[in-house]
């Protein structure tokens, strides 16, 4: 009875999810219609490393999330080989995302983008340009 008002703050989760994730990948990656596989573009080497994380890590989950693959995780090994980046780079920018709890880990220690924080991936990813 009188929550009709607050009834403007529900939203369908797999619609905002979709809406998100195109938002900040389009033009950036693509995925293999068959694999999955996570296509970086030429756009992807103007980001800076937190960005390259969030952005790989969001499009593990489209590819999951369209059926593509079996699992969204991936390890630090598999970040810094797909994206390009050294250890010494992609190791703490992965404990800075986690600790601000952009990205998640499991107790494989395998890392994740979580539905919640798909928007702040987000930004991440629009303000994640280097300067010229």
């Amino acid at each position: 009875m009188g929550l009709e008002k607050l009834k403007e703050l529900l939203v369908d989760q797999k619609e905002v999810m979709e809406d998100v994730i195109l938002d900040a990948l389009k033009g950036i990656v693509s995925l293999d219609s068959q694999s999955g596989e996570v296509y970086l573009q030429e756009k992807f080497s103007e980001l800076r490393p937190d960005a390259k994380i969030c952005l790989f890590l969001m499009a593990r989950k489209a590819a999951h999330l369209l059926g593509l693959t079996d699992g969204e995780v991936a390890s630090a090994t598999l970040i810094r080989e797909r994206t390009g980046m050294p250890v010494g780079t992609v190791n703490p920018k992965l404990r800075s995302l986690l600790d601000r709890g952009v990205i998640a880990q499991n107790e494989h220690k395998e890392y994740y983008m979580p539905t919640h924080a798909l928007a702040i991936a987000r930004q991440t990813i629009k303000g994640g340009i280097n300067a010229p």
